[in-house]
């Protein structure tokens, strides 16, 4: 749903912004829509219509069920058209509908803004709201194996900050507040599974402050305190996994033109919980991303995650996630865009003998028609190899699309 659910371009981009941008990022006025104008807005709507067939729909490791898949995904974006300050709303949605295991249909939908109020060159706020009916993909560790449908759940996002890099000296600081909640389950023997027990409110907030070094070259430290507040002290694993934590990082940006642009920190994180029952977590903390074009046709991205994650794994506290990912983008021709990509994910369950090892490769390509319509193929593979029994899976997904856009 990633580009479905994209949140809307500023109105206006700056250089940097521009610089800092791949080959599949990069504005091109022959194909890009219009969009209508809407008194100071402009409007771009589309809707995209996929096929598919998935190899096995329940990411099981026997008796593998594969499918067809149609996909609907309607979206409009209004964005700002105004030299300063901005103001967008964006309203998306995905109907998956499978050929046979109907048990999988589902809808997903989001609505949300986001704006910018300039005070002065390169000192603003940006503030962000956002409703998400979705659902959690088969693949999922907190997903049971004997589970009749989906985990349907929702998620409403708040997120308000600050910037001021105006000088050599920059400060970011930005709070947020996520609140999920969840719809009961049924097992394949129409057993109750009770979900309601992983609603909660998440809050976030940390600054950020860097140095200009030299120019091309940022030091910085930032700092980020959490508190994970669930709704009931007794969840689906029968503990209270309300909890806090913080991460403290100190890295380095680099921003070297339009041919290498990225950040990297190095740190340490720590995650209590009220129950005395779960696992503390602490440990090294590390991140960032890079992207180099390699050429006006070729970038190359890579990124690094580590994160504490929920889950409702009896009797895990949480899972610490390490992410690496790296992709290429190629522009063939001007209207003939191709991407690769290989993933690496382990989830190291605290609490828990489990350690789950995810594997991602996909490749794709683009056909940009005209201004109105583009067309794509896709193949994506995906497997997990755990600790845990019979937690494995092998899932390949092909896939083509035609979107429609103004």
């Amino acid at each position: 749903m990633v580009f479905a659910f994209a949140h809307p371009a500023a109105a206006q981009t700056s250089e940097l912004d521009i610089e800092r941008q791949s080959v599949l990022q990069r504005a091109r006025p022959d194909y890009d829509p219009l969009g209508a104008h809407l008194g100071s807005f402009l409007l771009y709507p589309s809707a995209d219509i996929s096929e598919a067939y998935d190899t096995n729909v329940f990411a099981t490791q026997t008796d593998a069920k594969a499918d067809l898949l149609t996909t609907f995904s309607p979206a409009a974006q209004l964005r700002s058209d105004w030299n300063n300050d901005a103001l967008n709303f964006v309203a998306s949605g995905q109907v998956k509908r499978y050929a046979t295991q109907v048990g999988e249909n589902n809808t997903n939908a989001l609505v949300g803004t986001d704006g910018r109020l300039d005070i002065e060159r390169d000192v603003y706020f940006t503030g962000l709201l956002n409703y998400q009916q979705l659902h959690e993909d088969r693949a999922s560790p907190n997903t049971l194996v004997n589970q009749k449908n989906p985990t349907e759940y929702q998620q409403v996002s708040s997120d308000i900050g600050y910037v001021h890099e105006s000088g050599r000296l920059g400060l970011r600081a930005d709070g947020s507040v996520t609140y999920y909640t969840y719809d009961n389950e049924l097992t394949l023997a129409n057993t109750p599974i009770p979900e309601t027990g992983r609603d909660r409110i998440e809050y976030s907030f940390g600054p950020r402050v860097s140095y200009g070094i030299i120019p091309g070259y940022e030091a910085f430290v930032q700092a980020r305190g959490n508190y994970r507040q669930y709704m009931s002290q007794i969840s689906t694993t029968g503990f209270d996994l309300t909890s806090r934590g913080y991460t403290i990082d100190a890295g380095t940006a680099v921003h070297l033109g339009a041919t290498v642009n990225g950040e990297l920190f190095a740190g340490w994180f720590t995650q209590n919980y009220d129950d005395s029952r779960l696992t503390p977590v602490s440990g090294p903390h590390f991140g960032g991303s890079l992207l180099w074009n390699v050429t006006q046709q070729t970038s190359i991205r890579g990124s690094l995650a580590r994160t504490i994650e929920e889950t409702i794994v009896f009797p895990a506290s949480s899972f610490v996630q390490t992410a690496s990912l790296l992709s290429a983008e190629h522009e063939l021709r001007r209207n003939v865009l191709l991407s690769a990509g290989v993933g690496y994910i382990v989830q190291d369950f605290q609490g828990l003998t489990r350690t789950d090892q995810n594997y991602e490769a996909n490749i794709g390509t683009r056909y940009l028609m005209s201004r109105n319509l583009t067309s794509g193929v896709a193949v994506t593979w995906t497997n997990r190899q755990s600790t845990a029994l019979d937690n494995n899976y092998d899932r390949f997904l092909f896939s083509a699309d035609i979107r429609l856009q103004f």
